[in-house]
């Protein structure tokens, strides 16, 4: 049997509009569930900073009876790039006795307001508050 002058090396137009058309979809369900993902991964990293700056103000009101200023801990002067790219720290302190710590958010839209005090007390806001547990 002659092989087909016309044999198929390719594929047509319809075939490739329907595949673009299927991972088009399947990109439109997926980069939501992303980018939530993404949001909640930098609010923990944000919540995990909280910890790590609580353990610099226990040391330093160890060593001098009194809690730190935010120009006196080093990791208050520079969060790492990841948390700085989102938050902005602050550092409210009362007297010698009390802090408070907040890491407000440069985009309010999707990501919360975290804070923690020297009573442990921490608060998170946004639009849809979450408790922030332990």
């Amino acid at each position: 049997m002659r092989p087909s002058s016309e044999a198929r090396t390719g594929f047509t137009l319809i075939e490739l509009m329907l595949v673009l058309t299927i991972v088009g979809l399947l990109l439109l369900m997926a980069v939501p569930s992303w980018r939530h993902v993404q949001t909640e991964a930098v609010t923990n990293e944000a919540q995990l900073t909280l910890d790590r700056l609580v353990i610099l103000q226990l040391r330093f009101f160890q060593r001098h009876q009194r809690y730190a200023e935010a120009s006196e801990l080093p990791l208050l002067q520079a969060l790492a790039p990841e948390i700085a790219a989102h938050y902005r720290l602050t550092v409210l302190t009362q007297g010698s006795a009390a802090y408070r710590l907040e890491l407000l958010p440069l985009d309010s839209m999707t990501l919360p307001a975290l804070s923690l005090d020297h009573t442990g007390l921490r608060s998170r806001t946004d639009a849809v508050s979450e408790a922030w547990v332990d």
